[in-house]
């Protein structure tokens, strides 16, 4: 009895093993369906697709914040031009340094400007770092932008360097669209290699503006290279010209560029609060009528800035 017993117990147990090791494939194989085949991180072809997915992904943003300045711009209302008369402006704003950028943006605003140069800008960089109205937090600024929207301007920046995180370089902006658009590095540079400049065309009533905006180098031999390649450049433009910049130089700008009228602002740019020497410039083509022209220097731009801001207005014929 007690041997039949133990059989009829033995083969419970069999079968109570197989049952459990039934269960546990069932529960293996349902494990692998739900997370398909587990492959290494780093096996080649599943990275080539990780990557894919990844590079997809960064274009599609690039994509969208594109469309969403081609939108911004096509929503900016074009200001009249009244009797072509246009009010020009060249303003090194030492990176809106010290956020003073809101200030640069308030002399621009007084005076009523249709095209901007500006030498000296930064794209989110730190040390231009500036307040968020919306989060009351210091936060990095992309200059360009923020002038952008503020003034209603199209603008276009051109890179020197990267600088502090981010960019920095020079910009023009006009209440006009910017058309043909280009930059450049001089090929004579100092060291650090950031002297730059950028050139593009506004319509007005038919009639095409070359605009050009540079920055040249404080070493005075590099400095007189580079205002020899841009005559150069300039030399073989069939368009009405107006030339921009700080020129680190107050000796031979008008001799470099004599084929040009000078703004003719009485005074001197730099430094702004006590001018001893005018390194900034507005030119202009002899077919160019000028109907004024000013140094900024109120206390306002002494304030916004290391250099005084130049004013010109020019009618065009």
């Amino acid at each position: 009895m007690k041997i039949k017993g133990l059989k009829t117990f033995s083969k419970f147990l069999l079968f109570t093993c197989l049952f459990v090791i039934l269960i546990c494939f069932f529960l293996f194989m349902f494990a692998l369906d739900s997370n398909d085949v587990k492959t290494d991180n780093n096996d080649p072809i599943i990275n080539i697709f990780e990557e894919k997915e990844s590079f997809d992904l960064g274009r599609e943003v690039k994509e969208i914040e594109k469309t969403k300045k081609e939108e911004k711009d096509e929503e900016k209302i074009i200001r009249p031009i009244l009797n072509g008369n246009i009010r020009f402006m060249s303003y090194n704003i030492k990176a809106g340094w010290g956020l003073k950028l809101n200030e640069v943006i308030e002399v621009v605003k007084m005076n009523n400007v249709d095209v901007l140069a500006v030498q000296e800008i930064d794209v989110n960089t730190d040390r231009s770092a500036d307040i968020n109205v919306d989060t009351g937090r210091v936060e990095r600024t992309n200059q360009v932008e923020k002038i952008e929207d503020e003034l209603g301007m199209y603008g276009y920046f051109f890179k020197a360097i990267e600088y502090d995180g981010g960019d920095y370089g020079i910009a023009l902006f006009s209440v006009l669209p910017l058309v043909a658009r280009s930059g450049s590095f001089y090929l004579n540079q100092p060291e650090d290699g950031e002297n730059v400049y950028q050139t593009a065309e506004i319509n007005l009533d038919g009639i095409s503006l070359f605009l050009c905006n540079t920055h040249l180098s404080t070493d005075q031999s590099v400095c007189l290279k580079q205002m020899d390649e841009l005559s150069e450049m300039l030399e073989k433009k069939q368009n009405d010209i107006i030339v921009f910049g700080d020129f680190n130089n107050s000796k031979n700008v008008l001799e470099v560029f004599d084929s040009f009228h000078s703004d003719g602002a009485l005074g001197n740019t730099y430094p702004a609060d006590f001018p001893k020497a005018k390194i900034d410039y507005i030119l202009y083509s002899p077919s160019l009528e000028k109907l004024h022209s000013e140094i900024i220097s109120n206390e306002e731009a002494k304030f916004a800035s290391d250099h005084l801001p130049i004013l010109v207005d020019l009618k065009i014929k």
